[in-house]
């Protein structure tokens, strides 16, 4: 029996604010010659000293997306998104917008990239550059019975006491699981290095929770993995809202936490997947179907 599962991850990202650059010189960086760009570094985490919460970053890179369900159109194009990687990116400041809560107001528009220097000990899951979608850790270990077909929705909740909503930034749609290992025949580098190795994996791991692969878009398939997105000469926006609990997942208001449902008898994920669909698409949203990979530098900026 198919499940839906539902990860309420930390959705808020971190305030680059060119008067405390300096104090803030761990996280980020603006350029010599700008009060507005700069290079966000990779974020602290696991064992480093003083590290930060995972964060979300509005993000802009190109990809390949769909419009609508009908017609199937694939179609490239410069995309934002919000999302999280956790490694470097480099950052140009928005004007914020008056009277639109934070949620839906993003500090800035970031363009992530591979660098070896000044790697840090935060992770990124999912995963959702290159060939594949990646689950790895996040909350795993409270969800039952993960399976292939399954729906996974990662977002975060938002709103004040009594009115607070969830946001979806990845529907997940399970393919197959792997290893939880290091192996270049199963997973590139770029997503060792930003997962696998901040997460403590090695060759000789035992005992892990499975790799989880997501489903991807290919002509003729049912259903299939994305992340909202709009066509970046939209300027900022948030993130679109789903009603979690029309679909029997959790009632909104406790703002962190995960939940499975197994799906009862006459109740498919086909059907809810498209609920999901339509809910985005109506709120002015194209799906993204692929992210590509993410351009590798030598040398940060």
């Amino acid at each position: 029996m198919a499940s839906i599962h539902q990860v309420n991850h930390p959705g808020r990202e971190l305030n680059i604010n060119y008067k405390t650059r300096i104090k803030r010189s761990p996280d980020y960086y603006f350029y010599p010659d700008s009060s507005r760009k700069g290079v966000r570094l990779w974020n602290r985490g696991g064992n480093d000293l003083k590290p930060n919460g995972h964060k979300r970053k509005f993000i802009e890179h190109e990809g390949k997306y769909l419009e609508s369900l009908s017609p199937k159109n694939e179609r490239e194009g410069l995309l934002r998104f919000w999302g999280e990687y956790e490694g470097h990116s480099e950052f140009e400041l928005l004007t914020q917008l008056p009277g639109i809560p934070y949620w839906n107001n993003p500090f800035a528009v970031h363009k992530p990239f591979f660098c070896y220097q000044n790697m840090n000990g935060q992770n990124t899951d999912p995963y959702i550059f290159g060939n594949n979608f990646y689950y790895a850790i996040c909350k795993k270990a409270n969800l039952k019975n993960i399976c292939n077909g399954d729906l996974i929705l990662f977002g975060s909740e938002f709103g004040p006491k009594g009115n607070v909503k969830f946001y979806l930034d990845t529907l997940f749609v399970v393919e197959k699981d792997q290893a939880s290992i290091l192996d270049d025949s199963l997973y590139d580098h770029i997503y060792q290095e930003s997962t696998l190795k901040r997460l403590g994996f090695s060759n000789c791991t035992s005992g892990t929770l499975p790799i989880h692969i997501g489903k991807k878009y290919s002509s003729g398939c049912d259903i299939f993995s994305f992340f909202p997105a709009k066509l970046a000469d939209n300027h900022s926006f948030g993130r679109p809202v789903l009603d979690t609990e029309k679909i029997g997942l959790q009632k909104p208001g406790a703002r962190t936490g995960s939940k499975s449902r197994r799906l009862s008898s006459g109740e498919y994920c086909e059907d809810i997947w498209n609920q999901i669909v339509d809910q985005t698409v109506e709120q002015g949203f194209v799906l993204g179907t692929h992210a590509n990979q993410l351009p590798v530098l030598n040398d940060l900026p």
